[in-house]
């Protein structure tokens, strides 16, 4: 009997947070001022503009406080302060087990999680942002294969280039594994360019955007599809006569069609980046493609259920880097190589997770090297 009175009263708690979420100022313009400049405020108008980034959470309907604050420029999140009342944003996060549940309603209020408040005043803390960015990548590519683009990351002709993409390798956990001496191989290509990624720090988001160097347009809602935003930088290499393939696993992020070689036979190890290294070596060597991008897909898999910073998160870069190392070992003269990283992550009450402002979800690490 208990159990059932519990349950009806989070019930009855959940329909009282809708209805006054559909109460409170329901009649009268709302706006919310962000860091005290009047510039930066939500309002119904930015609402409207956001209306494609709606989301629901524990049955309240409303747009992500995160979408507005990344609209603004106001990240990587360190904290918030609703009208003087703060919240640690590494602790929503790590409370939150998928979706962070701070909304802005329709009607001006702010749901927290666990109530409805009426906010005037909202104040964030920040911690630094880079100045470089992971949009530069594309442009980079073409260039160095002289298909257009812009001199950029690379910075000279290559004969050919490998993109290393290490899911989830965000530089926190970069500089982590790199001080336990676990990606040797990684950190053997040189000094990485600190950059943040596109938001939200997802996969789907930063390979649309490491592919076509198109930024996300969350007032699109666009974050949500899988298919590239525009025309691809390996499309592009294609039309100059040259050749490329993404080489994944069982799946990638982005669709891009005949472009993508997805692997079928895998053995019992629980990885997949040795035959994704295998595959790569093949192509490389045996089908001589200029443009190749090998997507290690394992980091991220294990942060998602462990942790980044667990055991078995670093246990699988470091699985990744030998396998990345096998690859590297063949490269000829004249190769380009990037590693990139799409997003990185944080830890959870459940494990890990990603799609967040904080900068451990954000700020990634790219490497370049000139065989």
């Amino acid at each position: 009997m208990k159990r059932y009175m519990s349950t009806a009263l989070a019930l009855l708690s959940l329909l009282f947070i809708i209805a006054l979420s559909g109460c409170i100022g329901s009649n009268a313009q709302w706006s919310m001022v962000l860091n005290g400049d009047s510039r930066m405020s939500i309002n119904e108008s930015a609402y409207e503009d956001l209306s494609n980034c709606n989301l629901t959470v524990n049955g309240v309907n409303g747009i992500p406080l995160e979408f507005f604050l990344y609209d603004y420029g106001l990240y990587p999140l360190v904290s918030v302060s609703l009208d003087g009342k703060e919240y640690n944003w590494s602790q929503v996060t790590y409370a939150a087990e998928l979706d962070v549940p701070f909304l802005v309603l329709p009607n001006g209020s702010v749901y927290d999680g666990e109530s409805v408040l009426r906010v005037s005043n909202i104040n964030v803390t920040l911690s630094e942002k880079p100045q470089r960015t992971t949009l530069e990548i594309a442009p980079s590519v073409a260039y160095a294969l002289g298909a257009g683009g812009s001199q950029g990351l690379i910075g000279q002709p290559a004969d050919r280039v490998v993109v290393f993409y290490v899911d989830g390798l965000g530089y926190e956990r970069y500089l982590e594994a790199r001080d336990l001496g676990i990606i040797e191989n990684i950190t053997a290509l040189g000094e990485p360019v600190v950059a943040v990624c596109q938001y939200p720090s997802v996969s789907q988001v930063n390979a649309d955007s490491l592919v076509t160097g198109i930024a996300s347009d969350i007032r699109a809602g666009n974050f949500r599809s899988y298919y590239p935003s525009g025309k691809t930088v390996l499309e592009t290499v294609e039309d100059s006569g040259k050749t490329s393939l993404w080489v994944a696993g069982r799946s990638t992020p982005v669709n891009m069609g005949d472009l993508v070689l997805y692997l079928k036979t895998f053995d019992s190890n629980g990885y997949e980046a040795n035959e994704v290294a295998e595959e790569a070596i093949r192509q490389y060597c045996d089908e001589d493609i200029d443009l190749l991008f090998v997507h290690f897909k394992d980091p991220d898999k294990f942060q998602h259920i462990n942790g980044p910073f667990s055991e078995k998160g670093r246990a699988s870069l470091e699985y990744v880097d030998e396998q990345l190392g096998r690859v590297t070992d063949v490269l000829r003269p004249g190769t380009a190589v990037v590693l990139f990283a799409d997003h990185g992550g944080h830890n959870t009450i459940a494990g890990g997770n990603h799609g967040t402002l904080l900068s451990s979800d954000m700020i990634v690490p790219i490497v370049v090297h000139v065989v």
